[in-house]
């Protein structure tokens, strides 16, 4: 995550977020694994997945 920093001249700078977080996930009924992915990009870690439907399954 990037956040905005107002400097005095009234610059901004974009700032790198080091926050860490320690969630873990498991998805039912995961379809293609979007929510998935989007909480891997917030810094959550997926631990396990489930889906049925075989085409699905190949997108993981």
């Amino acid at each position: 995550m990037q956040t905005l920093q107002k400097q005095l001249s009234g610059e901004y700078k974009i700032l790198k977020d080091e926050r860490k977080t320690n969630f873990n996930v498991i998805e039912l009924f995961a379809s293609c694994g979007g929510m998935a992915l989007g909480l891997e990009n917030a810094g959550w870690q997926t631990k396990l997945l489930v889906k049925i439907d075989k085409n699905c399954v190949n997108t993981f």
